[in-house]
């Protein structure tokens, strides 16, 4: 399953398996008997791939489907629009109750951002 991961994760950046073994540090050799599961990992190359594809390393191993599960915090949220912070003092419970649902969701930050954006715009529209 591994070995399936990391080709198909490959070929979907359009690499060739010199050029990931470039990014890695080993051989175009090593690579091919990963991609064929014939040669174990180490754990630091795995956080190297999984670092490189942004993805988990539960999904290179099959655990999950999910290859970056968004799990966001109230800090994270702070973090990701610090001009929000304002909400979790005057409107707390409804903007906790937003990011609860979002967490685990595979929402770019970007977009959650864009949707506190609308909500806000049309927020204010309707004052």
């Amino acid at each position: 399953m591994f070995g399936e991961k990391i080709k198909m994760l490959r070929e979907e950046k359009k690499m060739t398996q010199a050029e990931l073994a470039a990014v890695l540090g080993v051989t175009p050799a090593a690579v091919g008997l990963y991609e064929q599961n014939r040669r174990k990992l180490d754990p630091e190359l795995i956080n190297k791939i999984a670092d490189f594809f942004d993805v988990t390393t539960d999904y290179l191993y099959g655990r999950t489907d999910k290859r970056k599960p968004n799990y966001l915090t109230k800090e994270d949220m702070i973090k990701l629009a610090p001009e929000y912070a304002w909400l979790f003092e005057e409107e707390g419970l409804q903007y906790v109750e937003l990011v609860e649902e979002l967490q685990g969701k595979e929402i770019p930050p970007e977009v959650i951002k864009e949707t506190i954006d609308l909500i806000l715009k049309y927020r204010h529209l309707n004052k």
